[in-house]
């Protein structure tokens, strides 16, 4: 048996805890394994000389997720060498660190995204220099998640392993190996190695394509009374294959599990834990219309009373699905619109129309379901015509849009169709538009392009229209519930008083 520690730095989501840490305790505690995780984030934002430095320098009152607020911080004290910022994330660090020690693993797994990537380097360190001071060599550091998956050869010197898609199979094969003390731990597929400075690449391991074999997901020692709803999945990957998205290098091909086996792991989880409040990880909900409308005829007809909601097409969402998914348990959905440019949607390859879009809402509306609409700017083909579409429409369909957020179009990796297709993108250069040092490494944190016939502040100018357009149009950037309770306090942060509490509303 081995001990295993697994780990989320901050700052993430709390708006339900790490599932993907959860799928891998649940399969290494089948095997035998002693596991304990650390999702530190809580506890991060928690800290009271951190969260007073943030209220001191007035982030809070940032639009956005609480985890874009923090790393603004993190950001300060690890590329921008605020020393006194630095300092308090240290502090934090050299207390998770003890915590970590305390806890006899041997393995510490870290799961590494964009924003978790400096405080999981750091502490990473730490933990090396710590293990190392004591003069104990028997140890693993291991990294997965998203980033690992795109950052492999920078992030080695960190780690002895980094994991490379998904993890459960992979994770179970390192265990073992390092128990067995065989030299196969060096060779696991999906996996880039590195002992004693020599760095091995691996082939890559197969998708597990029968979803339905893994355990539950195990959230026995997270602090569920510091989230707001239990996660669940009921696929993996995505149907569509959007242009400006990298999902595929994760996740690559769709697949989904059996309503039935879904239906059982919410009974179990709401048994557990106490819970009605579940957040449906899926890249999509609708990607099997098919498997969602039985998944919502199975909680109908168990009678469950749970709320749920996730991310949806609005393309494949009749009325009736849409009902059934209301009378099942369905608060809000997450639609990824982007444009109100039939043009700049067929460019961004979404296969969706201006009228399904405008169909969904309105069913979603009439069914009483929450609808939290994303927006992109600055597609490489966008022009103001299509800004301008895009306004008029959130003007025109105000009512029907619950919520609303804006991103600008960015490209922090090398894997999204765009990127590797300038060409037909009108991109005349693409370029190292943030180069950071993180610790001795050097990183390319987001890439620049140049588009061929547009003003260059084109995306600043658009990002700030759409943004005064929502403004105007009241639609908040945070999801309420249509209730008696959601609608006072939709009217409260409305006129700025919830601003301070942005940390306690968000349901996703």
């Amino acid at each position: 048996m081995s001990r295993i520690a697994l780990i989320e730095p901050p700052p993430w989501d709390i708006g339900s805890p790490n599932l993907g840490i959860a799928y891998l305790k649940s399969v290494l505690v089948a095997d035998g394994h002693n596991v304990s995780t650390f999702l530190l984030s809580p506890y991060f934002y928690d800290d009271k000389k951190i969260k007073n430095e943030v209220l001191k320098q007035r982030r809070i009152f940032k639009k956005g997720h609480i985890f874009n607020i923090y790393f603004d911080m993190v950001w300060d004290a690890y590329i921008e060498g605020d020393k006194e910022k630095q300092k308090l994330c240290n502090d934090f660090l050299e207390k998770c660190v003890e915590k970590l020690l305390d806890s006899g693993a041997t393995i510490f797994s870290f799961s590494l995204n964009h924003l978790t990537l400096p405080m999981g380097l750091k502490l990473a360190q730490k933990l090396r220099e710590e293990m190392d001071k004591e003069g104990n060599d028997d140890y693993l550091l291991v990294a997965g998640g998203p980033t690992p998956s795109t950052l492999i050869t920078s992030l080695a010197p960190f780690f002895n392993i980094i994991c490379i898609g998904e993890g459960e199979e992979t994770l179970r094969e390192i265990v073992k190996y390092y128990q067995e003390k065989s030299n196969k731990l060096e060779t696991v597929p999906g996996t880039v190695t590195n002992f004693s400075g020599h760095i091995l690449h691996n082939p890559p391991r197969e998708l597990i394509m029968d979803l339905n074999a893994l355990p539950f997901p195990d959230f026995r020692d997270i602090p569920k009374k510091k989230y707001g709803a239990i996660a669940i999945q009921t696929s993996r990957g995505c149907v569509a294959r959007c242009a400006f998205c990298d999902e595929t290098i994760y996740w690559s091909k769709y697949r989904w599990r059996k309503p039935e086996k879904v239906v059982k792991e919410i009974e179990f989880q709401s048994q557990r834990y106490g819970t009605t409040n579940f957040r449906f990880h899926d890249s999509l909900i609708n990607g099997s219309p098919k498997h969602l409308e039985e998944l919502c005829d199975l909680l109908k007809e168990k009678n469950l009373h749970i709320t749920w909601g996730g991310n949806a097409r609005v393309n494949g969402l009749t009325e009736e699905l849409i009902n059934k998914m209301s009378e099942s348990g369905c608060k809000y959905l997450l639609f990824g619109i982007e444009s109100a440019s039939q043009k700049i949607l067929d460019d961004m390859r979404k296969k969706i129309t201006i009228e399904e879009i405008i169909s969904a809402l309105k069913i979603c509306q009439s069914a009483g379901i929450w609808t939290h609409t994303h927006w992109m700017t600055g597609f490489p083909t966008e022009r103001w015509e299509d800004v301008e579409q895009t306004i008029s429409f959130i003007e025109n369909n105000k009512k029907l849009i619950d919520s609303a957020t804006v991103h600008p179009f960015t490209m922090p990796t090398r894997f999204c169709h765009v990127f590797n297709n300038p060409q037909i993108y009108g991109l005349t250069e693409i370029y190292p538009k943030r180069k950071i040092n993180l610790f001795g490494i050097e990183l390319i944190w987001e890439y620049g392009f140049k588009v061929a016939g547009r003003e260059e502040n084109h995306i600043e100018r658009a990002t700030e229209r759409v943004e005064e357009t929502l403004k105007k149009c009241r639609i908040p950037d945070l999801i309420f519930t249509k209730s008696i309770q959601g609608k006072v306090l939709q009217s409260i942060y409305q006129i700025g008083a919830l601003k301070l509490f942005r940390r306690w509303v968000p349901i996703y």
